[in-house]
C-alpha cells in the first residue's frame, strides 16, 4: 500500500473499497482533504501500474524528467504483435484511472483501467497508458509537449507507437478521449488502417466532423453510452460510430460496467484477423 496513503489512514481492502483506520468506508470532509486524497490515490495507481503490472514509466524527455510528461507501456511493448492504447477523459485523472470519484466512493477495480489490462495482456499484446491530463511540472510550468490533453496524445502517439509500424492498434478511451481520439485520426489517417478497432466509454465524438476531413479510413468504432437498457445493445449508429449501451446512467462508471462488452468487441477484431 502506497506510503503517501497509509499516512492519511486510508487502504483499499481485498474487494478495492478504500477504507479507514475503523475498516468505514470514505466520507466526504472538506474539497481540500478530498483532493490531498485523490493525490495520495494517482500516486498509488501509478505504484501498482510499475509494481504490479510491471509497466514501464516512459518520459518524453528522459533529459529533463522533472519537467517532462510520460506515459506508461507495458514489458517489451515494442516487439508485441498487437498494441493496445489507453486514454481517459479530463480533469483530475491520470494515468491508469476512469474516474477518480468512483475509486474513493465504491471501488478502486471499477475506478481504474486495472481490469481491462488482466483481460487484454494476453497472445503476446502490449499496452500504452496515455496521461493526458499530466500537463504541468511541480514548479508550475506548462510541460513540453503535453499542455493540454490533444498535445500529449499527438505527441506520444508519434514518439511510441508511429516508429514501430504495428499491424494491429486497438484505442480505448473515455469521455474527452474520445475527442483526443478523433484528433489523432485526423493527424496520423495514414496510419488507420492499423488500427483495428476503437472502443468509447461515454465518449465525445464528432462524426459530422471527421467526414469533412474526407479521411481515406476510418476504423470500426463503438461508443458504450450511459444508458439503462441491456449493456451493448444498440441504441443508434451514425456515419462512423456504433452507439450501445453502456449499461449505466452514471457518466463515470461507464468504462467499468461495460467493461465485459467491450472486451469482447477487442476480441472480435484481434482474433479473427478482421480486416
Amino acid at each position: 500500500m502506497s506510503e503517501r496513503l497509509e499516512k492519511l489512514g486510508y487502504s483499499f481492502n481485498d474487494s478495492g473499497i478504500l477504507i479507514d483506520k475503523n475498516k468505514k468506508k470514505f466520507v466526504f470532509t472538506t474539497q481540500k482533504e478530498y483532493e490531498i486524497l485523490g493525490e495520495a490515490i494517482t500516486e498509488y495507481v501509478y505504484e501498482i501500474l510499475e509494481n504490479t503490472f510491471n509497466f514501464n514509466k516512459l518520459y518524453f524527455d528522459d533529459s529533463n524528467i522533472e519537467e517532462s510528461s510520460f506515459i506508461y507501456a507495458s514489458k517489451n511493448y515494442k516487439n508485441c504483435s498487437e498494441i493496445v492504447i489507453f486514454i481517459n477523459g479530463s480533469g483530475v485523472v491520470r494515468a491508469g484511472q476512469w474516474a477518480r470519484s468512483i475509486i474513493i466512493n465504491e471501488n478502486i477495480n471499477l475506478g481504474t483501467q486495472f481490469e481491462y489490462y488482466k483481460k487484454l495482456l494476453v497472445n503476446d499484446r502490449g499496452i500504452l497508458v496515455f496521461n493526458t491530463n499530466d500537463n504541468t511540472s511541480k514548479n508550475g510550468n506548462i510541460k513540453m509537449n503535453s499542455g493540454n490533453a490533444i498535445e500529449h496524445a499527438l505527441f506520444a502517439y508519434e514518439k511510441f507507437i508511429i516508429p514501430y509500424n504495428f499491424s494491429k492498434i486497438v484505442i480505448v478511451a473515455h469521455s474527452y478521449g474520445g475527442t483526443v481520439t478523433q484528433k489523432l485520426l485526423e493527424t496520423f489517417s495514414e496510419f488507420n488502417k492499423n488500427i483495428k478497432c476503437i472502443v468509447l466509454t461515454d465518449a465525445t465524438f464528432n462524426s459530422k466532423e471527421l467526414l469533412k476531413k474526407k479521411l481515406q479510413y476510418v476504423p470500426p468504432i463503438i461508443n458504450y453510452i450511459i444508458s439503462n437498457k441491456k449493456i451493448g445493445e444498440i441504441i443508434k449508429k451514425d456515419d462512423y460510430v456504433v452507439y450501445a449501451s453502456a449499461g449505466t446512467d452514471k457518466h463515470e462508471r461507464s468504462s467499468g460496467v461495460c467493461i465485459e462488452a467491450a472486451i469482447h468487441y477487442i476480441n472480435s477484431y484481434l482474433n479473427n484477423n478482421i480486416k
